[in-house]
């Protein structure tokens, strides 16, 4: 559990850092979306894209992308972080089911590499708004809704080594197992659904790092 501690700390101070480099606010979002880097993430079409960006050659255009583009570099060390967190999430709960525990591993890898390409989508798409960017939507679409299904599958069989760990691990467990039925809604329905898959599975990293601080403390009280 000591490298799940660990691995927690950075995490969250990579998730403030981004939430002040990501826009707060953009142009019109789709319907039931209230998070701009999310609503970027899954868009749909161009016309989505170019209404959230504002109107072209606009200041509020210009500086937008320059947000995005800055969030999004430093999201590739918040992929390798979230990445390392869950692997050692495998390691620690799932260690007496090794099949299970190279399936979550293996997931969270594939997570981390979608995440990385649909960077890279966006990067391609905020230099060519207003042009011709189908391809890279396209990509988007695909490598978004990959990283997205596979933390929530990661997450439903991490759960499985939480429920039998006291009250705190049960209730981790569902927080956790709930996240892949939740993203797979919002694959199908986006709007609300996915602003709830968003928060079942910030909810489910914040409570499998409180799991992995109460186990390390209760070890060294117990050692004391």
């Amino acid at each position: 559990m000591r490298a799940v501690a660990w691995c927690g700390a950075p995490l969250f101070v990579l998730s403030v850092l981004l939430q002040v480099l990501f826009p707060r606010a953009m142009g019109p979002l789709p319907t039931g979306l209230r998070t701009p880097v999310l609503a970027l993430e899954i868009a749909r079409s161009a016309d989505e894209l170019e209404v959230m960006f504002g109107p072209a050659g606009s200041s509020a255009r210009a500086d937008w992308i320059a947000q995005v583009d800055r969030g999004n570099a430093v999201d590739f060390a918040f992929i390798v972080v979230y990445c390392a967190f869950l692997i050692a999430s495998a390691r620690a709960l799932l260690g007496a089911r090794p099949s299970l525990a190279r399936t979550a591993i293996g997931l969270a890898v594939l997570a981390g590499g979608a995440d990385a390409l649909e960077n890279a989508h966006l990067f391609m798409i905020t230099a060519h708004l207003g042009g011709e960017y189908s391809a890279a939507l396209s990509a988007l679409m695909a490598s978004t809704w990959t990283k997205w299904l596979s933390i929530a599958a990661c997450l439903a069989i991490l759960s499985a080594g939480l429920y039998s760990l006291g009250r705190w691990g049960t209730l981790t467990a569902w927080i956790a197992g709930a996240a892949l039925p939740v993203t797979i809604g919002a694959a199908v329905l986006r709007g609300v659904t996915a602003e709830l898959m968003l928060l079942v599975i910030s909810l489910a990293f914040v409570a499998i790092w409180i799991f992995a601080l109460r186990y390390q403390w209760r070890e060294r009280t117990r050692n004391a």
